[in-house]
C-alpha cells in the first residue's frame, strides 16, 4: 500500500497537532516495513531531517500557503504518486484523489465558536464537515471527541475510530535534581512551582489557574510557589497579565514563558509540584498524560474529556471556582498522602498511553479505508 501523510505542521510550532503527527509517523515507519510511505512537510529543512531515516519512505516539499497546499500540491503529488491513502489532520484536498483517512481531534470550533474569529471559523466548520462527510474513516483521540462529533457532524458511529493518543518515553519521572535545574535555567524557572502548559488562548483559560493559584498563595504568605505557563502566547495574553495585577499577584509570582520545545517540555514538568489544567475544552488534553507520566500530580477542569483521560488518576474542579481550585492546591500540595497517591495513580494511568498502539490501531484502519467499497 502507498501511503501519503500530510505532516507539514512538523516544524511549525503546532504543538499537540505536530507532537501527533510526528510520534505517529515516527511509530509507523518504526513498526511497518511492508507499506511505502510519503510524507509531506511544508519546510525544506524539515524534510531532509525525515529524509533516509527508512528505506521505505520518501518525503516531499508542499507549499505553506493552505489554499496552494490543498488546492493544487496535494492532488498533483497524491495523483503523481498514485496513492492508495492519503491521511491528514482536520482539512483535506480540496479535489478526493485517494481514499482519505482524517484525524479530527475535536470539535471546539462547533461548540465553543466564540473562541474563533469569523473566517477561521468559517473555514473549519466548512472544511471539517467536508471530512467527516468524505473520508472513509476518521480517526479521533477520546470517546467525547466520537460523541461530539456524532452530535455536532452527524458522522455516523462507525466511521469514527477512537485512537487515544501516546506519551513518550521521555515523559518520564526525573530524579537528578541538577539536570532538572540546567534545564530550567534558560527560561529563569527556579523551584518551587505550578505548571500549565498550552497556548495562552481564551480556550485554554488560564485566567482561572492565576486566580485558583493567586487565591491558595494568599493564605499561605510564606510559600515560596510560582505559577509557570508555557504556551504560545495567544488572544489571551494580555487579560491572563491583566487578571494576575487585578488580583494583586506579585509580578515575581507569574511567568508566562511563550513557546517551550518539546525537547524541553518532560524537564519542565519534572521539575514541577502540580499542574494546572484548565481548558474549558479539549479532544485529548496532551499535558495531563504527559505530567502523569512525568509523576506530577494534576489538578484538570471536569470539562470536556478530562474525566476520561484522567481515569481517576486527576484532582477534578469546577474552574469557574477559585475557592474549589484553591483548596485542590491546599490537598495536593499540603497532603502527602494524597500527593503520594495521585502520583502512583498517574504513573499507571499515563503507561496505558502508547504511541506504538496508537500506530498499530492507526493501520488498522487505514487497511479498512482502502479495502471498504
Amino acid at each position: 500500500m502507498r501511503i501519503a501523510i500530510d505532516a507539514h505542521a512538523i516544524g511549525n510550532r503546532l504543538t499537540g497537532n505536530e507532537r501527533y503527527i510526528a510520534n505517529l509517523a515516527e511509530q509507523l515507519l518504526s513498526a511497518d516495513r511492508d507499506n511505502e510511505y510519503f510524507l509531506f512537510f511544508d519546510r525544506e529543512e524539515t524534510s531532509r531531517r525525515w529524509t533516509g531515516r527508512w528505506s521505505n519512505v520518501s518525503t516531499g516539499v508542499v507549499s505553506p500557503s493552505p489554499w496552494l497546499r490543498l488546492g493544487l500540491d496535494f492532488p498533483r503529488q497524491l495523483r503523481r504518486l498514485r496513492a492508495d491513502l492519503f491521511h491528514y489532520q482536520y482539512t483535506g484536498p480540496l479535489f478526493r484523489v485517494c481514499p482519505e483517512v482524517a484525524t479530527v481531534h475535536d470539535v471546539s470550533f462547533e461548540r465553543h465558536p466564540e473562541f474563533y474569529g469569523t473566517a477561521q471559523r468559517l473555514r473549519l466548520q466548512l472544511t471539517v464537515r467536508r471530512a467527516a462527510r468524505t473520508a472513509r474513516r476518521i480517526i479521533t483521540v477520546s470517546e467525547f471527541s466520537k460523541a461530539e462529533m456524532v452530535h455536532y457532524l452527524g458522522t455516523p458511529e462507525e466511521k469514527v475510530k477512537v485512537i487515544y493518543n501516546g506519551v513518550g518515553p521521555e515523559f518520564r519521572p526525573r530524579a537528578d535534581a541538577k539536570e532538572i535545574r540546567k534545564h530550567l535555567e534558560p527560561y529563569s524557572v527556579r523551584r518551587p512551582y505550578l505548571l500549565a502548559v498550552g497556548n495562552v488562548s481564551r480556550r485554554k483559560n488560564h485566567g482561572a489557574a492565576v486566580r485558583g493559584f493567586a487565591l491558595w498563595l494568599s493564605r499561605r504568605p510564606q510559600s515560596e510557589h510560582r505559577l509557570v505557563i508555557a504556551g504560545n502566547l495567544q488572544d489571551a495574553a494580555p487579560d491572563v497579565l491583566g487578571e494576575a495585577v487585578r488580583l494583586g499577584l506579585p509580578a515575581d509570582r507569574l511567568q508566562v514563558l511563550g513557546y517551550v520545545p518539546e525537547s524541553e517540555l518532560p524537564f519542565l514538568y519534572a521539575g514541577a509540584d502540580v499542574l494546572l489544567n484548565t481548558s474549558l475544552y479539549e479532544g485529548f488534553g496532551l499535558p495531563l498524560a504527559e505530567a502523569m507520566g512525568c509523576g506530577v500530580p494534576v489538578i484538570a477542569g471536569r470539562a470536556s474529556c478530562f474525566p476520561e483521560i484522567a481515569g481517576g488518576a486527576a484532582r477534578l474542579v469546577d474552574t469557574g471556582d477559585p475557592e474549589e481550585m484553591a483548596q485542590a492546591l491546599e490537598e495536593v500540595l499540603e497532603n502527602s498522602g494524597i500527593r503520594s497517591e495521585m502520583i502512583g495513580r498517574g504513573l499507571r494511568r499515563a503507561a496505558g498511553f502508547r504511541w506504538d498502539v496508537a500506530a498499530r490501531e492507526t493501520l488498522k484502519v487505514y487497511d479498512e479505508a482502502v479495502q471498504r467499497p
